[in-house]
Formats: structure tokens, C-alpha cells, sequence
């Protein structure tokens, strides 16, 4: 049934060629990342996205062009993106060396960037680990970065706040 109506849209709209080569890039995209083949996976999925067919309309037309924007974020994930990293720390399958390591690879003109936001959830994951003073520190770094437009250096900001009030 959804099927037939999704056909239908996209005959009536003039994609229907555009929407199947998309598709296809997802699919291939899907392959190469179940094969390991990230590199692969992610260009494949970047064309799909760049091909100006996934849209807020195609999407509610056929939810399943999401897969490509999905399937995109898990290759980010499975690389080791250092985001990756900090929800292993939080599961106990990572450290906070290992964050830090992760954040500070890249394009050397984010890397501050990302070590404002990796100091940020080192500190959190002390905090709720119950180690204030190592918190504080990783607050402070946040902070000391100077990057004040990231949410994380607010979040810093107030927990210094908070933990001082709370001695």
C-alpha cells in the first residue's frame, strides 16, 4: 500500500529515476559499512544526501531516505569519531584518556574545539561518578578554552557554580 503511493508521488513529481539512484546509494552504502568499508560507506552516503533528493518532503514521502543520514552517523560511530569515545567512557568501555586522544585527531583547527567539548564530558562522567574535584578540573578546562559560543562552556560555567555553592 505504501509502496503504490510512494510510486505514485514520486512518478507525479518527476524523480522517480532520481529517488531509485538514491536509494541505490544508500543500499551500496549499507553494504560497504556491514563489509568494514567505511571510507565507502560514507561517500556513498554523503551522494546520497548531496543529491538534493532527501529533503523534508522526500522524507515524509518515504521515511526510509532517512537511512542514508542514519547510515551516515553510525560510519562517523564505528571510525572512532571521538564522540564515539565519550559514550564508551560513560559505559565503562573507555577512559578519559582515550576521549582526549580521540578529540585532539582531526583537522588540527577544530581540535580545540572538540577538547572543549571532550573536557566538558569528562567532567560529567566524573561528576556522576561521584569525583567532584576531577569534575571541577574538567570544567575549568572548559572554560579556560575560552570557547564560550558551545553549550558545553555554559554547562562548565554553571556546574563550577554549582559545585562551589555545594562546599
Amino acid at each position: 500500500k505504501h509502496a503504490i503511493v510512494i510510486l505514485a508521488v514520486a512518478i507525479l513529481a518527476g524523480a522517480a529515476p532520481a529517488r531509485a539512484e538514491v536509494r541505490a546509494d544508500v543500499e551500496a552504502g549499507d553494504k560497504a559499512r556491514h563489509g568494514g568499508a567505511f571510507k565507502e560507506a560514507a561517500g556513498l552516503y554523503t551522494q546520497a544526501i548531496r543529491s538534493g533528493h532527501i529533503d523534508g518532503a522526500a522524507l515524509k514521502i518515504n521515511p526510509g531516505l532517512a537511512e542514508a543520514l542514519n547510515g551516515r552517523g553510525l560510519v562517523f560511530a564505528q571510525k572512532g569519531h571521538w564522540i564515539y569515545q565519550a559514550a564508551l567512557l560513560y559505559l565503562g568501555k573507555a577512559s578519559p584518556k582515550q576521549v582526549l586522544d580521540a578529540a585532539r585527531k582531526g583537522d588540527p583547527h577544530k581540535r580545540r574545539e572538540r577538547e572543549a567539548e571532550a573536557y566538558f564530558y569528562i567532567g560529567q562522567y566524573y561528576l556522576v561518578n561521584g569525583d567532584e574535584k576531577a569534575a571541577a578540573g574538567y570544567f575549568r578546562k572548559v572554560v579556560d578554552t575560552g570557547i564560550t559560543r558551545f553549550y558545553e562552556y555554559t554547562g562548565a560555567e554553571v556546574e563550577l557554580r554549582r559545585l562551589a555553592r555545594a562546599r
